[in-house]
């Protein structure tokens, strides 16, 4: 991540391709994410990207290291709710939602579901982590969204 620091707030100057698309809801939350396809158009592999905020502020409106799509991947940028909506395991919860999400909208968004990384910055580097090792815990699944048996 330090070597990508510097390029941490130059990312977003272009809009992305996919805004705010909702990928799951919890009541009448909408959870949304963006997507940012390489300018070469190719399909890509895919950096789900976690942003930072101690669990409790930050959106997917952070900026992101410019690096990941100046060297052809697609990032997908996402939010989810913050421990002052919902305690622990929601954060997991809507991760878990927006991994199976992106895989099964692979083909309508532009990117590739075969080579998806989950990464992210500060408390975002914690709950990639966190996801990452976890997979497969039925209990960290969680059952938001309609790609539930991706």
């Amino acid at each position: 991540m330090f070597l990508l620091a510097p390029q941490i707030g130059e990312a977003q100057r272009r809009a992305p391709d996919h805004a705010d698309v909702v990928y799951g809801s919890v009541g009448d939350r909408e959870l949304l994410l963006d997507v940012y396809l390489p300018d070469d158009g190719a399909i890509a592999p895919l950096v789900v990207w976690v942003h930072g905020g101690a669990w409790r502020g930050g959106s997917k409106d952070q900026p992101f290291p410019r690096a990941l799509r100046d060297t052809g991947y697609a990032v997908a940028s996402l939010d989810f709710r913050l421990s002052g909506e919902a305690p622990f395991p929601a954060q997991v919860h809507d991760i878990e939602a927006a991994l199976r999400f992106l895989r099964g909208e692979a083909g309508r968004l532009g990117y590739s579901a075969e080579m998806m990384a989950l990464a992210g910055v500060s408390s975002g580097g914690h709950l990639a982590a966190l996801v990452a090792v976890t997979a497969g815990d039925s209990v960290l699944e969680g059952a938001i969204g309609d790609y539930l048996g991706v």
